[in-house]
């Protein structure tokens, strides 16, 4: 059974235990906020590093090439761009590569 808290506000918090059942209750992990940002996002922009691992290993994914950059996930910043990403786009006002570069993501 999942929990009462959404999973977003289990990453958010860094409640892993409420992450981890709603896995184990089937929660889709790709599902999108009202930002469009996934649980994956969530957990590297609040740097829940064993959080963002558990959503890996369960198929998350970035919904945003912001997150993507800010994680220093190359390979789905790649994957964004060959999809017609706008590596310009300004996302509350930084650009994909300033946030790679807040973050110290220089590749």
């Amino acid at each position: 059974k999942a929990p009462d808290i959404s999973i977003w506000d289990a990453v958010k918090t860094g409640n892993i235990e409420a992450v981890k059942q709603h896995l184990d209750a089937g929660a889709g992990v790709n599902g999108k906020d009202e930002d469009g940002y996934t649980p994956l996002d969530w957990a590297i922009f609040m740097k829940k590093t064993e959080t963002a691992e558990l959503l890996r290993k369960h198929g998350g994914k970035h919904g945003t090439i912001h997150s993507a950059a800010y994680g220093g996930d190359i390979e789905a910043v790649k994957k964004f761009l060959a999809a017609g990403a706008d590596v310009n786009a300004n996302g509350g006002g930084r650009t994909p590569l300033d946030l790679a570069i807040q973050v110290k993501n220089t590749e």
